[in-house]
């Protein structure tokens, strides 16, 4: 029964309502203050990049950066962008939209903590007081921080091993990171026959943790291994973004994802699925309930 997974990136953050997104972050008073406090090149190359929208977006503009500077500033620099950021996702205000399809989804998985093995999250906001404050017991629930998280300040900011960059400027990988750490997350994708994704881009940052994943359902051998995998997106263009980069992992055969498994990419802001959600939701509260009703069976027994 423990063998369902929930993977959520930073649309779930922003779904929730809290101001997480990257543009919050650099139009906000942490980041003007520490790039006005002192000579900071890097936080000048990314004030200047307009084409930055998200935080994969940052990931590579790092990587950019990354190839063209070499010198031992730019490590203090780097430094610097991610205290800044530690301290501007501290302040933020756990005001939290409860109308929101991200709230509902936490609130279930909570209350059916028992179906869900863990939940990995890839934001650095702290997942447990998120449920805290919605008044959830969050005891029994394993909780993974994959990039670290704000309460111990062991955010873990920067891009991929594949990356090409100069030695010099290594520390920007974030396997390089102090605070990075093993995660069993491959292994527990393999176990699970059901996971859900939600408000994470499937990005080249974080490729490496579910390529091979993608890759084996993709594979007509591991027809008995189907498994159910929803995906909570924002809209259709958010859609198309994901299918591009699961068309990327799985060699180009999409095709084969949908028909091997139970793929669901579900918009968020699109009305078309709104009713899929709600039936998704639903099934995941009577499924709990029978589980409810047959181990009182059996205790009765």
């Amino acid at each position: 029964m423990n063998n369902k997974l929930l993977i959520i990136g930073n649309g779930f953050d922003i779904d929730l309502g809290l101001r997480t997104s990257y543009s919050d972050y650099i139009t906000s008073d942490y980041f003007k203050n520490r790039l006005n406090g002192t000579y900071n090149s890097l936080l000048l190359y990314l004030e200047n990049r307009f084409n930055i929208k998200k935080w994969i977006d940052l990931e590579n503009e790092l990587k950019q950066y990354a190839k063209i500077r070499r010198d031992e500033s730019t490590k203090k620099e780097f430094n610097d962008l991610i205290e800044s950021l530690q301290e501007y996702l501290w302040h933020i205000k756990y005001e939290l939209n409860k109308d929101s399809i991200a709230y509902n989804l936490l609130k279930t998985v909570i209350e059916c903590g028992n179906m869900f093995k863990k939940i990995y999250t890839f934001n650095y906001t702290n997942l447990k007081g998120i449920g805290e404050s919605m008044h959830l017991n969050m005891g029994h629930i394993d909780i993974e921080h994959v990039h670290g998280n704000i309460n111990d300040k062991s955010i873990i900011l920067g891009f991929e091993d594949e990356a090409e960059v100069h030695n010099s400027n290594l520390y920007m990988i974030k396997s390089f990171s102090p605070y990075y750490s093993s995660h069993s997350i491959q292994y527990d994708l393999d176990d699970a026959t059901e996971v859900v994704f939600f408000g994470h881009s499937l990005g080249s940052s974080d490729y490496h943790y579910f390529e091979s994943f993608f890759q084996k359902q993709s594979q007509i051998k591991n027809r008995k291994e189907a498994k159910k995998i929803t995906i909570f997106t924002y809209n259709n263009e958010s859609k198309i973004n994901i299918l591009a980069q699961l068309r990327e992992m799985n060699n180009k055969r999409t095709d084969l994802l949908y028909n091997l498994n139970r793929l669901e990419i579900l918009c968020t802001n699109e009305q078309k699925d709104q009713l899929k959600i709600n039936t998704f939701l639903e099934s995941l509260k009577m499924e709990q309930e029978r589980y409810k009703t047959e181990l009182e069976y059996l205790s009765s027994l």
